[in-house]
């Protein structure tokens, strides 16, 4: 590449960055409004260069993908929200009770995916507090990836693209790392626990490092060294 050339492509990722977190920036206000004080999770998965409409929503392979997500057989948790409807920018399905909508996903036109949950977050039996259950983690964001990745290969798109993940109404949630809880962990002191972008050039190689990646930051900010449910290269162990 030329000087030209390769100052052509920084300025482009710059750009399409600083677009991005604007984008997002957005979205998580909106979901801000939506929830009140009640704590939830949110996933997000985006395309670097928000310019293109790249999914159809009247497309039925698109809607066929978003009933039925694709999972890892050792985790039962998925980004499933039953079978989705036209919105404005593309594709919504949600989950609801009698409180309201507890999950729901969606896919924009742009490629942008997003996935909420009220359900991965519980009170701490000790009475104090919220607890956030780490192995529904794991489960939701190697749906979540494996999701993005499958939308991408039906619409043909190859760019690069950045993974989110952002917890509401955080203020002292802890972290469940297994079967019973440490309660000596970490608790969160904020109200907005936002994990630093995660971005990727080639998703198709990078998925499972994507999801080690992201529950790695997690635990980190919760006191521990990293997620020990997955390996080295981001598989999840037996």
């Amino acid at each position: 590449m030329s000087v030209d050339e390769i100052r052509s492509a920084f300025l482009g990722r710059f750009e399409g960055e600083t677009r991005l977190e604007k984008f997002l920036a957005q979205r998580k206000e909106r979901l801000a409004k939506a929830i009140g004080e009640e704590p939830w999770l949110m996933l997000s998965a985006t395309p670097l260069f928000l310019r293109e409409e790249i999914i159809d929503p009247r497309d039925e392979g698109v809607k066929h993908l978003l009933s039925s997500t694709p999972r890892e057989d050792k985790v039962p948790f998925t980004v499933h929200c039953g079978w989705p409807s036209p919105i404005l920018w593309g594709l919504r399905a949600e989950q609801n009770s009698g409180e309201g909508v507890q999950e729901y996903l969606e896919v924009h036109r742009i490629g942008h995916l997003e996935f909420g949950s009220a359900e991965a977050i519980s009170p701490a039996p000790t009475g104090s507090g919220n607890m956030l259950a780490s192995g529904v983690v794991v489960g939701y964001t190697d749906s979540f990836v494996r999701l993005f990745a499958a939308l991408c290969e039906h619409a043909k798109v190859a760019t690069p693209c950045a993974f989110g993940l952002t917890i509401r109404n955080a203020d002292g949630l802890l972290l469940a790392t297994g079967k019973m809880f440490s309660t000596q962990a970490r608790h969160w002191p904020e109200n907005v626990l936002d994990l630093p972008l995660t971005y990727v050039d080639d998703l198709s190689r990078e998925s499972a490092l994507v999801v080690k990646r992201i529950n790695d930051r997690l635990w980190n900010a919760f006191g521990h060294d990293g997620c020990p449910f997955m390996d080295g290269t981001g598989q999840i162990r037996d």
